[in-house]
């Protein structure tokens, strides 16, 4: 039984579709065409899996003004300014501190970003582009 035989009253979605009636479903195939089709959805491996992960690391520069960093740090990293002040006191006591932990493109999104604001501010501030150190590590 071919698509052209199908009752009138099919709609034009259901023949899209290749949805099929219960009547023309008695054919050896199942289909009125007596062609078997087979859709096979191919398993993608990589749905379950979490993207690695990148930590944006601050380092300490002495010639980087504190009210800067911790203004950075709000406007790129979305800190509170109470926690942005923290993690630029972290970083000045211990030479480093982690202002967030991305993934790869958003990681090097924010790095970008930051030195970009802290470099601006610091021309604008003081009359020098800072120097400002930051890396993005693998977790």
């Amino acid at each position: 039984m071919s698509p052209s035989s199908w009752p009138p009253n099919l709609s034009p979605l259901a023949r899209c579709l290749g949805w099929i009636p219960q009547a023309l479903r008695d054919t050896p195939t199942g289909t009125p065409d007596g062609l078997e089709r087979t859709i096979v959805v191919p398993a993608d491996e990589t749905q379950n899996e979490k993207p690695k992960m990148y930590r944006v690391m601050l380092y300490n520069s002495e010639r980087m003004d504190g009210a800067v960093i911790s203004q950075m740090i709000q406007q790129i990293f979305r800190k509170r300014p109470a926690e942005a002040w923290d993690l630029m006191m972290a970083c000045h006591r211990t030479g480093r501190a982690v202002l967030g932990i991305y993934t790869k493109e958003i990681a090097e999104t924010k790095a970008r970003q930051a030195r970009e604001f802290a470099s601006g501010a610091m021309l604008e501030r003081h009359g020098f582009a800072g120097d400002l150190n930051l890396t993005i590590e693998a977790e």
